[in-house]
C-alpha cells in the first residue's frame, strides 16, 4: 500500500500525519507543553495506599500523582535484579499494602498520559521500545513474540536468532515490526537498547533525587521508530532544523529508511497539498459520509464513545435486508478507519441498522475485525447483539485527536444543548412576577437575548400583558444580541 508519513513542525505544535492509499489515516498533535509522558521513567515516592481497590498513587513530580495498580508491581517484586532462589509472588492476589509502604522510594514508568482529572498510569515494568524489539530492564529473563506474529516457524525461527544474541539476564519482546527481519537487524536494535538501558542504570545509580530518570523519543522520532518501514514511500518533513535532526537519527538507528527522508519544497503548504488540514476539521466533526450515502454520527463521552450508522441518502434495491447489509459493512470499513484517525480509545459502542439474518450479522462483525487487524493499538470486537449492537475496546494511552483540538462550550459546559427560549421566557416571567408583587418598585426591566425576548412576546405575550395588567405595572423589554442565549437580567425600576 502506497504511504507517506508528514512532519508538520512550528513554534506552537508538531504535527504528524500517516497517509496511505491516498487517504489520511492517522494525524497525531503535540504541543511542547502537552508533550506525551508514555514511556518517561521517573524515581518517585508512594503517597498514599487505596487497599479498596488495590492499588497505590505515586509522587513523581508531575502537577498529578502516578497512578499504580498491584499487577503493575510485577518489575519490582518479581523482575530481574530479585534472587534468583527467592519463589516468585502471585502479586495479583497479593494485598498493595503488603507489597508498597508510605513514603517508600519507588521506580516507575508511564504508560498512559493525564486524561482530564486523571494522573497518569505508571508500573515499575520498566522497558524500552525500539523498533524492532522491547527490551525490559526490571522483567526477569526470557524471550516474548508479538501474537500478530501467527507463523510457527517464523515465531522460532526469531527464538532461536535471540537466544544467541542477548544476554541470559535480558529480557526482549520482539515486535510486529520483527516479522522476517534479518540477524543483522536484531543485533542493531539490541545494540541501541542496550545502549539505553546502560544509560538509565547509570542514572539510577547517580541520581537519588525524585523526578525524570529517562524521556522517550519526541513525536517525530518516535513515528519514524514504530511507523516507517522501507516500503513506504517517503518521509516529507517541513522544518530543516528538524529534517537534520531525523537524518542524524537515521543514519545511526533506522539506515534502511533513511533514504526516505526528504525536505518540504513549501513549508507552509505541505498539510494543505495532501489534504491533512481538510482531514483535521473531519476528525472533530460527529458526522462522516460514507461512499454509499450512508453516514456515521461519532460521539466521544467521558464514559464511553458511541458511533451510530445510519442510512443517510443511500438508495439500493427493493431489498431492505441487502440495503441495510451493504450500508453496514461500508460503515464497518469506514469506523476502523476514523477509530485510528481519530485515536479514539476505551469502550466503543456501535449501532448498526438492524439486520435478521445472523449469518450477516456475523459477515458485519467479521469486516470490523478484518478492518482493524492493521490497527496498533490492542482492540476486542464482541459478537454483534440481535439488535444491532456491537461493543469494541481499543488501548487507550492518551487523548483523542478531538479532546486535543477543541475546548469545552463555556456556554453549555460540553452537554452540547441550551436552555431554550420557552424555558428561559418561563423563568424570566416567574422572577418578574415575584418582583412586580414588592411594592418598592414600579417598573422592571428585562434584557436578554433577542430570541428570547421573540419568544417571549409570542409566545407568552397574552401572560405578559395580564401580568401588567394585574399588577398595574410596566414590563420593558429589551433585546440584546451580544447576550448568550441563556443569559437574562431583569432590573427593577423604583
Amino acid at each position: 500500500m502506497p504511504s507517506k508519513l508528514l512532519i508538520n513542525k512550528t513554534a506552537l505544535f508538531t504535527r504528524v500525519a500517516l497517509i496511505q492509499a491516498e487517504r489520511v489515516r492517522k494525524i497525531l498533535v503535540e504541543r511542547p507543553e502537552e508533550r506525551s509522558l508514555i514511556g518517561n521513567i521517573y524515581r518517585g515516592r508512594v503517597t498514599r495506599i487505596l487497599p479498596g481497590i488495590n492499588a497505590a498513587f505515586v509522587e513523581i513530580g508531575l502537577k498529578q500523582p502516578g497512578f499504580l495498580y498491584v499487577r503493575d508491581l510485577e518489575g519490582l517484586i518479581n523482575g530481574r535484579g530479585t534472587s534468583p532462589d527467592k519463589p516468585t509472588r502471585d502479586i495479583r492476589k497479593t494485598p498493595i499494602k503488603d507489597l508498597l509502604r508510605i513514603d517508600q522510594p519507588i521506580v516507575v514508568q508511564i504508560t498512559k498520559d493525564p486524561v482530564k482529572s486523571k494522573g497518569p498510569r505508571v508500573t515499575t515494568n520498566l522497558s524500552i521500545a525500539g523498533r524492532l524489539l522491547v527490551y525490559g530492564l526490571t522483567n526477569p529473563p526470557g524471550i516474548s513474540i508479538s501474537k500478530r506474529i501467527e507463523a510457527n516457524e517464523e515465531r522460532e525461527r526469531l527464538s532461536t536468532l535471540l537466544r544467541a544474541q542477548k544476554n541470559t539476564d535480558e529480557n526482549v519482546v520482539v515486535r510486529t515490526a520483527g516479522e522476517g527481519k534479518s540477524e543483522a537487524d536484531f543485533a542493531a536494535d539490541l545494540k541501541y537498547l542496550r545502549e539505553i538501558g546502560e544509560a538509565i542504570q547509570t542514572r539510577l545509580t547517580t541520581n537519588q533525587r525524585e523526578g525524570g530518570i529517562y524521556g522517550d523519543l519526541d513525536l517525530p522520532h518516535r513515528c519514524m521508530r514504530d511507523m516507517v518501514d522501507p516500503s513506504f514511500d517517503e518521509i516529507i518533513v517541513d522544518d530543516i532544523e528538524l529534517y537534520g535532526q531525523l537524518t542524524s537519527f537515521a543514519e545511526q538507528y533506522l539506515p534502511n529508511i533513511r533514504s526516505l527522508l526528504r525536505l518540504a519544497d513549501n513549508k507552509s503548504s505541505l498539510f494543505e497539498d495532501y489534504g491533512v488540514e481538510r482531514a483535521l476539521v473531519g476528525a472533530i466533526s460527529p458526522r462522516v459520509w460514507l461512499e454509499n450515502g450512508g453516514h456515521l454520527v461519532i460521539e466521544e463521552t467521558e464514559a464511553l464513545t458511541s458511533i451510530d450508522v445510519n442510512s443517510g441518502r443511500f438508495s439500493g434495491t427493493q431489498d431492505i435486508e441487502e440495503n441495510h447489509l451493504k450500508i453496514n459493512v461500508e460503515a464497518a470499513k469506514e469506523i476502523a478507519i476514523q477509530l485510528q484517525l481519530r485515536d479514539i480509545g476505551g469502550i466503543i459502542v456501535v449501532d448498526f441498522i438492524d439486520i435478521r439474518s445472523a449469518a450477516s450479522r456475523q459477515s458485519i462483525t467479521d469486516v470490523l475485525k478484518q478492518s482493524l487487524a492493521s490497527d496498533r493499538a490492542k482492540t476486542k470486537v464482541l459478537p454483534m447483539s440481535s439488535i444491532g449492537l456491537v461493543q469494541i475496546t481499543r488501548e487507550r494511552t492518551r487523548n483523542s485527536v478531538g479532546r486535543k483540538l477543541t475546548a469545552t462550550c463555556p456556554t453549555c459546559q460540553g452537554n452540547g444543548v441550551l436552555i431554550s427560549p420557552w424555558t428561559l421566557s418561563c423563568q424570566i416571567l416567574s422572577r418578574a412576577e415575584v418582583l412586580l408583587s414588592d411594592d418598592r418598585f414600579k417598573e422592571i426591566q428585562v434584557v436578554s437575548h433577542s430570541d428570547v425576548i421573540d419568544e417571549i412576546k409570542t409566545t407568552f405575550g397574552e401572560a405578559l400583558a395580564n401580568l401588567q395588567s394585574r399588577t398595574g405595572k410596566n414590563i420593558v423589554l429589551m433585546p440584546r444580541d451580544d447576550y448568550h442565549f441563556d443569559k437574562f437580567d431583569i432590573i427593577p425600576k423604583s
